[in-house]
């Protein structure tokens, strides 16, 4: 494989943009096949966000793995893509929250989702609601934000 890249760094780039693709494209499909309500779009994007990652669990360590020097930025290349997959949650909270609070809304999830992800990972004994609720509760807790 390293005939292909200058090294390894750029191998590991280059998996990172083709993983955070997958998920953007994950997330872009199960919204086009759930109902036109936006609250169900977002439940189940966060439900495909979930279904991602316990489905392909390395490819998903690998997508937020670092192995960078502190101060170092993650490349350009890198970082466009992971916004790619993040924005497709940006647009459907936007339906549900308003342009404003959309950002923060999808901001928020993807924070919950991945929090989930990290601690089923490293703590998978701790107990915690299946999936459905657990996304459920938490598209619900940004809708009653939004409507205060």
């Amino acid at each position: 494989m390293y005939l292909h890249f200058p090294d390894k760094q750029a191998l590991i780039e280059t998996v990172k943009i083709e993983f955070f693709a997958d998920l953007a494209q994950t997330l872009a499909d199960v919204t086009r096949d759930a109902p036109h309500d936006p609250v169900a779009m977002l439940r189940a994007a966060g439900q495909a966000y979930l279904g991602f990652a316990a489905a392909r669990p390395g490819h998903y360590a690998l997508m937020f793995h670092t192995a960078r020097a502190e101060g170092t930025d993650t490349p350009n290349n890198v970082r466009a893509a992971g916004m790619d997959a993040f924005h497709q949650l940006v647009a459907l909270a936007e339906a549900v929250v308003g342009e404003a609070d959309a950002h923060d809304a999808a901001t928020n999830l993807w924070l919950a989702l991945h929090g989930r992800v990290s601690i089923r990972r490293t703590m998978p004994w701790f107990p915690m609601p299946d999936d459905a609720t657990y996304v459920r509760d938490q598209v619900d807790a940004l809708v009653h934000r939004s409507t205060r």
